[in-house]
């Protein structure tokens, strides 16, 4: 949830805005609350705000020195200012302390939904800045080369459309250039996957990157970057598909059936191990194998237990350590919920069929 602070010495003001916004619909926690400019300072030093609703005049500091205050500490909350004065002086100064609006008092109908709309956007635009920063993250790798490999035009159109919005909120540029090297590296990871020769994957990178770096429009770039790697992907995909879900699935088995006794071992370990997301990590698993990692996992602990329980005369201390349990009872009510047995019920059932078979 983000976070806002109304700055006003006006508690009617503080009060409208509290009871006629819909803070928690907007994606916002309760706002906090100062009454002038340097109780809001303090407020705003100590926690990172995402939104700051601030009146122009005040006691004890103003609107316009606080904004000054807050951008020398680097805080880089949007500004909304309240002002009775249409002043174009105020206006002029406030854009190079990167004021986000101003709204006129009284306070009247429309400027609350205008205030509204604004939060609105500052949530819209802080979401996209948010999502454009984790798709350049290494993780996010296997879940764009996935949609590669399935071609899924669905995902990779809603990702453009993302890439797009975000640059109508005015994200970095530098930052969207980043993302569309990305995404032709992604592109290249496939080509090769898919039996590409190093050759011709750098051939094409650099011819993209040479004809992205020729183009102006960031909206021509999307259409060219989306045009060609969803025609590069449908042209890989006439030649045939890999499993390479499965390929994967198998690597990620073998790692598990060597790894699975260790105490806490868990789909985290195997998430940092094959730098996946844990639900792309199940996806995928589930896809090949029916089930989920978790219960893959439980199902190879409690069948060696078994095993052991049945064929050897270890004590059920020694089985549970054994199959990554630091705790008995919970390897015990863990054995009876899988089995519908405990341990000691099954070697006891089976000692009696070995004694009637003797017989």
């Amino acid at each position: 949830m983000l976070k806002a602070l109304i700055v006003d010495d006006d508690m009617a003001v503080e009060q409208c805005f509290r009871q006629l916004i819909k803070w928690e619909e907007l994606g916002y926690d309760k706002p906090y609350v100062a009454f002038n400019g340097k109780d809001a300072y303090d407020i705003a030093t100590t926690n990172e705000m995402d939104v700051i609703i601030c009146d122009l005049k005040m006691p004890v500091m103003g609107g316009l020195e606080l904004v000054k205050k807050l951008r020398e500490q680097n805080i880089k909350a949007e500004i909304i200012l309240l002002t009775a004065y249409e002043d174009f002086s105020v206006a002029r100064e406030g854009i190079g302390l990167k004021i986000y609006d101003y709204l006129l008092k009284p306070l009247v109908l429309n400027t609350i939904n205008k205030l509204s709309d604004d939060l609105k956007m500052i949530a819209t635009k802080k979401q996209l800045y948010e999502w454009v920063q984790a798709l350049l993250k290494d993780e996010y790798n296997n879940e764009l080369l996935t949609a590669f490999e399935q071609y899924n035009q669905d995902y990779l159109n809603e990702i453009f459309e993302k890439i797009s919005e975000s640059r109508n909120f005015r994200v970095d540029y530098h930052l969207l250039q980043l993302v569309y090297t990305k995404l032709i590296d992604v592109l290249c990871i496939y080509l090769k996957k898919m039996g590409f020769s190093d050759e011709a994957v750098k051939n094409n990178r650099d011819s993209l990157l040479h004809k992205i770096g020729t183009i102006q429009s960031h909206q021509e770039i999307l259409a060219y970057l989306q045009d060609k790697i969803l025609s590069f992907i449908k042209k890989t995909h006439q030649f045939g598909e890999c499993d390479i879900n499965a390929q994967r699935v198998a690597k990620i088995k073998k790692y598990i059936n060597e790894n699975y006794h260790i105490f806490d071992f868990s789909i985290s370990d195997i998430s940092d191990e094959f730098n996946f997301s844990k639900d792309h990590l199940n996806r995928i698993f589930k896809s090949v194998e029916g089930i989920t990692v978790s219960k893959y996992i439980t199902q190879l602990k409690m069948e060696r237990a078994r095993f052991l329980v049945v064929k050897t005369d270890k004590s059920f201390s020694e089985i549970a350590e054994e199959v990554g349990y630091r705790s008995l009872s919970y390897f015990t009510s863990s054995f009876k919920s899988f089995f519908n047995i405990t341990p000691s019920g099954l070697r006891e059932k089976h000692m009696d069929i070995e004694r009637d078979f003797k017989e």
